[in-house]
């Protein structure tokens, strides 16, 4: 702009202060207008600038965003998984006392949670008796035979995890002493086996060699001591029986030299008069057991006018 003449007058070759674009900062520029055209640029392009400075921040917060949500749901979803699956613990039922050489099932079951083996494993921890077998959700278990009240410890082990064990206690019932324990009637084989030597230093002739069943009875006759009844050696004259001695360990010994009382026959061939007749018994031994069983042999004499009769008597038989 010039000055002629006092008139003002716009120069050709110039643009109006406001037609002039701002590119950077004058390094005249009069105050007023151009200063605050360059300052209202300037702002302008500051906000551009801001603008997308905003709009970038804005993206990379929404990818952040985007990512932390997608970390936050993986997260969730791991925190909400189900736990690992295991057993709790292990259940067992059975008898909480039981007789000497009785039997009773016994069961377990094994609790967890999700998928688990449901084997059980069983152990006889202390006590002692037998199982029927060593896995499985039922056993049975008999009873050890006992002379004292015991208890008995059985365990239940789950495969899965052998820190899980159900417990089961078991008071036992004693047997009785053996010489009540074996008192009772026995059917079973009788091999009666009788042989005679009718004159000194003769051979023995047999006259008797049979199997037959029969029965005897055992009765208590003292703290170990029983009896015998029943037919022996062919003959029923021992009516109050062959004593003999009962042991713990399941052995029974008979009295030695035992004399039945003498009873008399009359002679054979008629012409009157008696003929005593003696039964003895030599020695004898057998075994019995708190199941039933009996088993002995017996080795007697009977003598009378006839001449000696030996007779050698096995038995096996079951109480009834």
């Amino acid at each position: 702009m010039r000055f002629d003449r006092g008139v003002q007058v716009a120069s050709p070759l110039r643009r109006a202060p406001s037609q002039v674009p701002i590119r950077g900062r004058p390094s005249a520029a009069p105050r007023g207008t151009a200063s605050r055209e360059y300052t209202t640029g300037t702002t302008a392009l500051q906000s551009r600038e801001h603008r997308g400075t905003v709009e970038r921040t804005e993206k990379g917060s929404e990818m952040r965003l985007s990512r932390l949500l997608l970390f936050g749901i993986v997260a969730c979803g791991d925190s909400q998984a189900p736990s690992t699956a295991g057993v709790t613990s292990v259940l067992v039922s059975g008898p909480t006392s039981l007789q000497f050489l009785a039997s009773a099932t016994l069961t377990a079951s094994v609790q967890g949670t999700g998928a688990f083996s449901p084997i059980v494993n069983w152990v006889i921890n202390s006590g002692g008796g037998h199982l029927s077998a060593a896995t499985g959700a039922s056993v049975q278990y008999t009873a050890p035979l006992v002379l004292d009240p015991s208890t008995v410890e059985i365990y239940a082990v789950a495969d899965a995890d052998h820190s899980k064990v159900g417990k089961l206690s078991v008071a036992i019932t004693p047997a009785p002493a053996g010489v009540v324990a074996i008192a009772g009637t026995y059917i079973g084989d009788l091999h009666d086996y009788e042989f005679r030597r009718p004159v000194a230093g003769q051979p023995l002739n047999v006259i008797v060699d049979r199997h037959v069943t029969l029965s005897y009875v055992v009765s208590q006759a003292g703290p170990h001591l029983a009896k015998l009844t029943g037919w022996l050696n062919g003959d029923a004259s021992c009516t109050d029986g062959v004593p003999f001695t009962v042991n713990d360990d399941g052995t029974l010994i008979f009295a030695q030299n035992f004399a039945c009382p003498s009873y008399y026959i009359p002679y054979p061939g008629g012409g009157g008069g008696q003929c005593q007749v003696g039964q003895y018994v030599f020695n004898g031994a057998g075994t019995w057991d708190y199941l039933g069983n009996l088993q002995f042999v017996l080795h007697m004499d009977l003598s009378s006018c006839l001449g000696d009769v030996y007779g050698d008597q096995t038995f096996a038989g079951h109480k009834q």
